[in-house]
């Protein structure tokens, strides 16, 4: 195998692993998933920081975040999209915090400025989620994007509040409907 194929593959292996096992990831795991001996690892990188970096690079370049977005189906009506929004964006903040938590635990002073890569990876997110919505501007009080950032919002409060037990069904409710009840002006 070419050498930009193995470190390709043994990218492509660390991926999940990273998401699953963050900060806690061993050359051994990555080892086992990409099929090699973990020396092969040390022959292709030169250390677990620099497989990390090159992951979380791969993790959200352009390229990828397209792939998977053209596979993503957020339904039809706006109950469905609203629903599936923040299925999505609590799965990628997941994610990212796992991924953040990894490359600070990593050994070695990081090389990579993830700050700009998750914020470019957000707003193409974003943009693409408006747009979805954009089709539904007559049922929202709020342009497409404002509303879309505003799902982010409960994505992110839902994560960090590790007490949270509200019923997702109700949080989409709010936020198709809002809090006020009809009966009252």
């Amino acid at each position: 195998m070419p050498p930009e194929d193995r470190r390709a593959a043994i990218i492509e292996a660390t991926l999940p692993l990273l998401e699953e096992y963050g900060p806690g990831l061993t050359t051994r795991q990555i080892a086992e998933a990409s099929g090699v001996a973990e020396g092969t690892i040390f022959r292709v990188f030169t250390s677990l920081q620099e497989l990390i970096e090159a992951t979380i690079r791969e993790r959200f370049s352009l390229d990828r975040a397209e792939a998977h977005l053209v596979s993503i189906d957020l339904g039809q009506d706006l109950l469905s999209k609203t629903r599936n929004t923040l299925d999505l964006f609590t799965h990628h903040m997941t994610s990212i915090r796992t991924l953040l938590m990894a490359i600070g635990h990593a050994h070695g002073k990081p090389e990579l400025c993830i700050h700009e890569m998750v914020q470019g990876h957000r707003e193409h997110l974003e943009a693409w989620l408006a747009e979805r919505f954009a089709e539904h501007a007559d049922e929202l009080r709020v342009p497409a994007r404002d509303y879309v950032s505003f799902l982010r919002l409960l994505a992110s409060g839902r994560i960090l509040s590790h007490e949270d037990d509200t019923d997702p069904d109700t949080i989409i409710s709010l936020a198709l409907d809002g809090a006020r009840r009809k009966d009252n002006p």
